[in-house]
């Protein structure tokens, strides 16, 4: 065969080079079915490998472009990944790593380092909106909580000590008594114009009250008069002679007034009619007593004057009883009046 009939392998090194440059690795070319090296050779062609072409280093070369990718796509997500990790570290209070956010690059609000200064202070999610402060600045902590002042170290002033005082005199009935004059705290006068008729000092304190007793009956034959300005429900008398008596033995009466740490002064007028009349004042644990005798029918009257002193909210406790009778029909005791000062 002639010179045209063979090629060498230098002439196959040349077209295999033209086939991959200008063929299947052009643009969207397709590929041989087999690699040009897989093909028959000549009889008497050397079967040792051909060196690498440059089309073979082309080849190797972009087959080395994915691996590249793939590294570029770890590194990537590696620091995707360190950005998240730091933003949690930075929201849970944990010193971050100092780098940049990862932050959309279309945010509407401004852009900050997530490393905090040592001097900034984390505001509290419950703090209103608004803008955050500047770089390197330091926003003020929250005012201290208010504290309960101390409590005064004095001595308290201990109660008032009260010495309880209860003393009783007898004493002749005036021929008139004005009862607004004497009462300057609280006054009464029992039987003005029936047998239920009580007058007492408008405005008063109301520390003299009836508590009752036996059943009662009205008469106007007492030898003293008494008198009154500024009362209640009569607002004035000018000198009634009348009272209130209850008749037999035992029959009684009962009054309650209130004690005071200031001495205070009972003056109570009352009576009895061919009878013994027996009174009674107790204050705490003190008692002390008295008493009238009429025998001929002459209405003898006493003005009880009674002191006392007690703590607050201590009642002083009368009773004026019949202890005796001399007549059968209707020996008995009377009231008429009671002035506190």
């Amino acid at each position: 065969m002639g010179s045209t009939g063979m090629r060498g392998p230098d002439d196959r090194q040349q077209r295999a080079s033209r086939l991959r440059i200008g063929g299947w690795l052009s643009n969207n070319a397709p590929a041989p079915d087999k690699p040009i090296s897989a093909r028959s050779r000549p009889a008497g062609a050397s079967a040792e490998p051909a060196p690498p072409s440059a089309g073979s280093r082309i080849a190797s070369h972009r087959m080395q472009n994915p691996r590249r990718w793939l590294l570029a796509a770890a590194i990537a997500v590696t620091l995707f990944v360190a950005g998240v990790v730091i933003s949690f570290a930075t929201d849970s209070g944990t010193d971050p790593v100092s780098v940049a956010p990862l932050s959309p690059a279309a945010s509407p609000q401004p852009i900050f380092t997530t490393t905090a200064p040592a001097s900034y202070v984390q505001p509290s999610s419950a703090a209103p909106s608004g803008a955050p402060p500047a770089a390197g600045t330091t926003e003020p902590a929250d005012p201290p909580a208010p504290t309960t002042p101390p409590a005064r170290t004095g001595t308290a002033k201990p109660p008032q000590q009260v010495t309880p005082l209860l003393t009783l005199a007898t004493t002749a009935v005036p021929a008139t008594v004005n009862l607004s004059a004497e009462g300057s705290l609280d006054w009464v006068h029992w039987g003005l114009a029936n047998a239920r008729s009580l007058n007492r000092k408008s405005g008063g304190s109301g520390a003299i009250r009836d508590l009752g007793g036996t059943s009662r009956g009205r008469y106007d034959t007492n030898p003293q008069r008494f008198s009154w300005s500024g009362g209640t429900p009569t607002g004035s008398a000018s000198g009634t002679p009348t009272g209130v008596y209850t008749c037999g033995a035992g029959g009684n009466f009962a009054l309650q007034v209130s004690a005071s740490p200031t001495t205070r002064t009972l003056h109570f007028y009352a009576g009895a009619w061919l009878a013994r009349g027996q009174l009674t004042a107790r204050l705490g644990g003190e008692t002390v007593s008295g008493s009238v005798t009429d025998r001929d029918a002459s209405t003898t009257t006493a003005r009880f004057v009674i002191r006392f002193r007690a703590a607050a909210g201590t009642n002083l406790s009368i009773t004026w009883t019949t202890a005796e009778t001399f007549n059968s029909s209707c020996g008995n005791v009377d009231i008429q009046a009671a002035t506190l000062s």
